[in-house]
């Protein structure tokens, strides 16, 4: 690649020192054997003597090389009128071009060329009155695209057309061009991999045949050989020399050589050379429109032209990304859909669940039921009467059985979901009463009590034990008290472990804060000191390996910007040290691998290869996390996999596949909504099965 550096300046000079000194070769250039058409359009082309092979990046890129077109990023139109020689002769062009960021870029244009005044004569060559008129007409249909990270290709279908002296004819032909991008394919990124182009089209690569009366006239085939080289000269000038070698079959070569300063994409001086006739031009920009002017000493008379270019609509790099934000709404609203209809599936299935096991007086299983149908579907409407149902025949068994206090605590449940429901009020007045009764209870013990009580309904664990004990303490024969005791100090140990098994999967999930917060709420409830200790040694664990990997990646970016910087790229990474280490954190060719290792993901998960096509995401997500939107695919995957254990039962299966959705995105709210709310029905079920000794 030095090597490459070295020679080429060298190499530039040489060719420019040939043109110059070239004495120019008429030939059949003279004679009529090119084309009107065989010299191109496009007034900065043309001032810069039609050295525009290599360079082909304005509208009239299909002109010189069409593979040029694939590297116009927005929409352009082009116009150019032109009298020359003041002799009759005048010229059109027009071209408009469509680059497309997916199926590359298109373009039409049409040019007109005319000559009047020719005279007219009859058989014996007497001059008639009338004047002849020849016009000629070609429309092309271009595209080009590029095939790598350096190459582009492209192709123009040509139709001819020519009428003179009432005869007419046309023809079709074919033009195709390859456009090189050598530092680029050398490994070069940036800026630097545009410095060099190299460009090979081939003008008629099927020959359009245009028969008037009774011969046929070919238009020759022609081969252009085209480099061009950019540099810039300080802050503000982009300098650019370009130099084409064209040959058209039946004729000598031709040499183009062209040379343009252009002061911040605002203004632009240029001169070129086309086989010894000098050329000139000048362009202005302003915002989307340019003026381009261009100057020929051509021996017949000068020609001037003057010319409109307009650029309008987004970049394919944003319409690329316009596009890619589109598609992924869409593949989220369809996402959505089926996740709704996944829930309502489910939800409909526990539902029936539910009313069959309070069918079979199997209470138990009928709330389990019922609050993983709450998870789902928080707010649908026909939960609530079935669950009356199954609180009320609950709290009848429990009664039947002897434990008021459970009956209590069935009632005062019910009524938070049917709070005017008079039979259950009735009887929850009932039981307390009778409660009262048994236990022969103070003022002071029925006070502690009922603050108790609007304790344990209200989650305060640690005021409901102290309420029950100091009861316990004041009337020790008081059964409903002691068996409230017991029951406070069941549900404290299940949400000590509750609060541990969530600090660990806080913790896992990189939320470290939330995860010391469940662990300090655990130690206010009591929990022992060496399971304490434990948890403060897996969140510390979790740090360590978190702080170990964002070590490693900073390692490995820096490594990337130093390869960066070995490959020329230096210039780029120039830039504050945050801006560094974003660019540095991976480069291009990399982030293309991880792109089709996403899509390679996404097509294994629509095989149905779910797992493998979560591990490809797991590795990119790992690399970087936003390449490919693998992070919302991750999530999406987590969540649907969670729905799946929670719908078949697996509660701690669930929690876990949620809790690396949490990792993967510590921000989204469905996941949090789901794990509170499973965590929650993981302690309702707990304390069912302790009450019923399940």
């Amino acid at each position: 690649m030095r090597i490459l550096r070295r020679t080429l300046p060298t190499v530039l000079a040489a060719l420019a020192t040939m043109v110059l000194g070239l004495t120019p070769a008429r030939a059949l250039d003279d004679g009529g054997g090119r084309s009107v058409f065989a010299l191109g359009a496009g007034n900065r082309a043309l001032a810069l003597g039609g050295a525009f092979g290599a360079v082909a990046d304005d509208a009239s890129a299909s002109l010189w090389n069409p593979a040029g077109l694939a590297r116009l990023d927005r929409r352009q139109f082009q116009m150019t009128h032109t009298s020359l020689f003041g002799m009759g002769f005048s010229e059109q062009y027009m071209a408009a071009v469509y680059p497309h960021w997916r199926y590359g870029t298109f373009a039409v244009t049409v040019r007109l060329f005319g000559v009047d005044g020719i005279e007219h004569r009859d058989d014996r060559n007497v001059l008639l009155p009338d004047e002849l008129q020849d016009k000629e007409s070609e429309i092309g249909i271009a595209y080009g695209r590029a095939v790598g990270g350096g190459v582009f290709v492209g192709g123009v279908l040509k139709m001819q057309r020519q009428s003179l002296a009432g005869y007419s004819g046309g023809g079709t032909g074919l033009d195709l061009g390859v456009l090189l991008r050598p530092m680029a394919l050398a490994g070069v990124v940036g800026q630097a991999a545009d410095r060099w182009t190299v460009g090979v089209a081939v003008r008629n690569a099927l020959e359009p045949t245009v028969r008037l009366d009774l011969d046929e006239v070919p238009d020759p085939r022609g081969l252009r050989l085209a480099s061009a080289w950019r540099k810039q000269a300080g802050e503000d000038i982009d300098v650019l020399a370009a130099v084409d070698l064209d040959q058209t079959k039946g004729s000598d070569g031709r040499w183009h050589l062209g040379l343009e300063a252009d002061y911040r994409r605002q203004f632009a001086l240029r001169t070129g050379s086309l086989s010894g006739a000098w050329t000139a031009g000048f362009g202005v920009h302003w915002h989307d429109l340019a003026l381009d002017y261009a100057y020929e000493s051509n021996r017949l008379g000068d020609i001037q032209r003057l010319g409109l270019t307009f650029t309008t609509g987004p970049s394919t790099a944003v319409s690329r990304r316009e596009a890619r934000v589109a598609a992924e709404q869409a593949r989220q609203r369809q996402l959505a859909e089926a996740f709704a209809e996944d829930n309502r599936r489910r939800t409909s299935a526990l539902l029936s669940e539910a009313t069959a096991a309070l069918e079979r007086e199997d209470y138990t299983k009928a709330l389990e039921r019922l609050g993983m149908l709450r998870i789902l579907d928080p707010g649908r409407a026909d939960v609530d009467s079935v669950e009356v149902a199954v609180l009320r025949g609950q709290a009848r068994r429990e009664e039947s059985s002897g434990d008021l206090t459970v009956a209590i605590l069935t009632l005062t449940r019910l009524l938070d979901i049917a709070p005017r429901d008079g039979s259950a009020a009735a009887d929850l007045e009932r039981l307390q009463g009778e409660s009262e009764r048994r236990s022969q209870r103070s003022l002071e013990a029925r006070t502690l009590y009922d603050e108790g009580f609007a304790a344990f309904t209200s989650g305060d664990l640690v005021t409901a034990r102290r309420a029950f004990a100091m009861v316990a303490d004041l009337t020790p024969d008081d059964i409903d008290a002691r068996a409230m005791l017991r029951r406070t100090d069941q549900a404290i140990v299940q949400q000590i472990g509750t609060l541990m098994n969530e600090g660990r999967g806080l913790a896992r999930a990189g939320l470290f804060d939330e995860a010391r917060g469940a662990r300090s709420t655990a130690a206010n409830l009591g929990a022992a000191g060496d399971s304490l200790k434990v948890l403060d040694g897996f969140i510390a664990e979790a740090v360590r390996r978190q702080d170990y990997e964002q070590e490693r990646r900073r390692t490995e970016r820096a490594r990337e910007a130093a390869l960066a910087n070995l490959n020329g790229n230096a210039q780029e990474l120039s830039v504050t040290a945050e801006n560094k280490e974003q660019k540095a954190s991976i480069n291009p060719s990399r982030r293309r691998e991880l792109e089709a290792l996403a899509e390679r993901a996404l097509g294994l998960q629509q095989q149905g290869q779910t797992d493998e096509a979560v591990r490809i995401w797991e590795l990119v997500w790992d690399e970087s996390p936003d390449v490919a939107d693998v992070r919302s695919r991750l999530v999406e995957e987590y969540l649907q996999q969670g729905m799946g254990h929670f719908a078949a039962g697996r509660l701690e299966d669930a929690v876990g596949s949620w809790e690396q959705a949490l990792r993967v995105d510590p921000e989204d709210r469905r996941t949090r909504s789901y794990l509170d709310r499973a965590r929650q029905q993981l302690n309702r079920i707990k304390r069912l099965r302790d009450d019923t000794g399940r």
